[in-house]
């Protein structure tokens, strides 16, 4: 039998995951701040609150019925001492902060926009390669230091 946090772990990285495969339909709140989507018979609610603890927000997930009752509720801070296992970040406010921002563009239309633009322009995404590595004045301080 799988633990509350075992739970909540894959709860967000499955959401992760099928927020980065565009395979959940995100509704976005009048202020921008909060995202939502059904979910079978649930609603999932993400949004970032003020932290306690910190000067970085926490971001919330919370769980309502088909009643609009709140069932369960959940922080980065409540699963933040394991890292993730299917998804390629190294933590878990990295892992919702990330499904928030992409939920916000998706439900905008933000990311849509900026495709059609682009293909408008003949042009396509950037995509990362390797920086090349270059030599500054202070990498071989070593060799010029007398002794």
């Amino acid at each position: 039998m799988s633990t509350t946090s075992e739970k909540l772990r894959g709860l967000v990285e499955a959401i992760y995951a099928q927020t980065v495969g565009e395979r959940i339909d995100w509704s976005i709140s009048d202020d921008k701040s909060r995202v939502s989507a059904d979910i079978n018979t649930y609603k999932i609610e993400i949004f970032a609150e003020s932290s306690e603890n910190s000067f970085q927000a926490d971001i919330r997930y919370s769980i309502y019925n088909s009643n609009g009752d709140l069932v369960d509720t959940l922080t980065d801070q409540t699963i933040s001492s394991f890292n993730p296992v299917n998804v390629n970040l190294n933590s878990y406010f990295s892992v919702m902060s990330n499904t928030l921002e992409m939920a916000k563009r998706q439900a905008s239309g933000a990311d849509k926009a900026i495709e059609s633009i682009l293909l408008s322009l003949g042009a396509h995404a950037v995509k990362d390669k390797p920086s090349p590595r270059f030599f500054g004045s202070s990498d071989d301080l070593d060799d010029d230091v007398a002794f």
